[in-house]
């Protein structure tokens, strides 16, 4: 791969702002509990690379959680190729001040058993609040293995098949008669 002055130009800035500690291009946190696949350019060779984010938002190590950017061409690469994420809201615009990440999705093991304990609204309400099919799916499995009333299972799975159509689907469809 030839190298040109400008590419050259770039990753010296680069090189220079990631010694003296200056600020980012741009940095992305992952949102949620699992882990999060993030393709990205490798700020000094400019080779895609990929990297899995891990750990507890708000819990975990910054290191662990957040993706940097020092130049515009990273920034392009990674919108382009997580796309998804982003549009999932798994991975948002992350500033230093930020202290409170978005964590509608997250919710332990415990919390799931105490709201399937408790009256159906409660749980009615709570999936209302997710934004992301995976809490259903636990709530799903969870509400299975405590043998929870079918009516209850039910109203789960229907969330989630509503949570994992495509938008674009549902407005394009068509009734036919026979």
């Amino acid at each position: 791969m030839s190298v040109g002055l400008k590419d050259e130009a770039i990753r010296q800035e680069v090189f220079e702002a990631m010694q003296e500690d200056k600020p980012p291009f741009a940095s992305y946190v992952k949102t949620i509990v699992g882990g999060v696949v993030v393709r990205y350019l490798d700020p000094i060779r400019m080779r895609p690379e990929e990297r899995i984010l891990v750990g507890i938002p708000g819990e975990a190590d910054e290191d662990d959680i957040v993706i940097k950017v020092w130049s515009k061409a990273e920034d392009v690469y990674l919108k382009k190729n997580n796309k998804p994420h982003f549009e999932a809201g798994r991975l948002i615009p992350y500033t230093e001040e930020q202290k409170e990440i978005n964590t509608v999705n997250q919710i332990s093991d415990e919390q799931i058993e105490r709201i399937l304990e408790q009256p159906f609204f409660a749980l009615k309400n709570k999936l209302e609040e997710f934004t992301s099919p995976v809490p259903v799916r636990r709530f799903l499995s969870a509400a299975e293995r405590m043998n929870r009333p079918v009516g209850t299972i039910n109203h789960i799975k229907e969330k989630l098949s509503e949570m994992e159509q495509e938008p674009d689907l549902v407005s394009d469809r068509i009734d036919i008669e026979i």
